[in-house]
């Protein structure tokens, strides 16, 4: 009877405990880290860190890393960003899963992977991102405007109720802070180059603005245009691309 008693006491002991934390769950690793990149879980990130589901990942000043994922989704952050793993679920024997992700603020550069294209969300503060199997970067900019580009394959840009779809690479929309979405138009930056690109829209998108109208300064011609920012192979409007503004065209209102 007394041993009854001592086990019944014990049980009711080990139940009162708090629980142990669940483990957090790994879906990827840091494939590149540059300078300061840290992880909510792991702290300071290097090469091989894992990636955790519900996890933020902040890269800061000239710092930048490259993500990758069990179904080869790759993220790419690049300088002064913060992200966060909302969801990573992934079968590999019968490729489904789901794949959400909140890029908080700075530049992005998503590559889906092997998953259903229709599987894959970019959130920002302002704006969804759907994915058709695409490379695109994004930029939530400090003064509440965002930029979604396309690099390849076809996304869509929503803020509920509009949306708009981009099918050409190297076209952008442009979303504001009261959630107007700009027709799509040709990006005047450095493409694949996040460092670039968040310098460009830092510099040039912030300094250069007609109070009143668009947030892109306006160039007096392409030929400016090139010369300041998209003189070379990498920039869609460069000389060679047979993209861009005609002579005497600005970016569109």
């Amino acid at each position: 009877m007394r041993h009854m008693l001592i086990a019944s006491l014990l049980v009711i002991l080990l139940m009162a405990l708090p629980s142990a934390p669940q483990a957090q769950t790994a879906v990827g690793s840091a494939a590149a880290v540059r300078n300061d990149v840290r992880g909510s879980v792991v702290g300071r990130m290097r090469t091989g860190s894992p990636v955790h589901q519900r996890e933020t990942v902040v890269a800061g000043v000239d710092s930048s890393a490259q993500l990758l994922f069990r179904d080869k989704t790759s993220l790419t952050l690049g300088p002064n960003s913060r992200v966060t793993i909302d969801k990573f679920v992934y079968d590999p024997r019968r490729g489904t899963g789901e794949a959400a992700v909140n890029l908080l603020k700075g530049g992005l550069r998503f590559v889906s992977g092997s998953q259903n294209p229709e599987n894959y969300s970019v959130q920002t503060p302002l704006a969804s991102l759907g994915s058709r199997g695409s490379v695109a970067e994004i930029f939530a900019s400090e003064n509440g405007h965002e930029f979604f580009l396309l690099i390849q394959g076809a996304i869509e840009v929503c803020v509920l109720p509009s949306c708009r779809q981009l099918t050409t690479p190297g076209q952008y929309v442009r979303v504001s802070p009261d959630g107007g979405i700009s027709p799509p138009s040709p990006w005047p930056g450095p493409t694949l180059n996040l460092t670039n690109s968040v310098a460009f829209l830092q510099t040039h998108f912030k300094t250069v603005v007609i109070p009143g109208q668009d947030l892109l300064p306006r160039y007096r011609s392409l030929n400016d245009a090139e010369e300041t920012q998209c003189s070379g192979a990498g920039c869609f409007g460069g000389p060679g691309s047979g993209q861009g503004f005609p002579p005497g065209q600005g970016f569109p209102p």
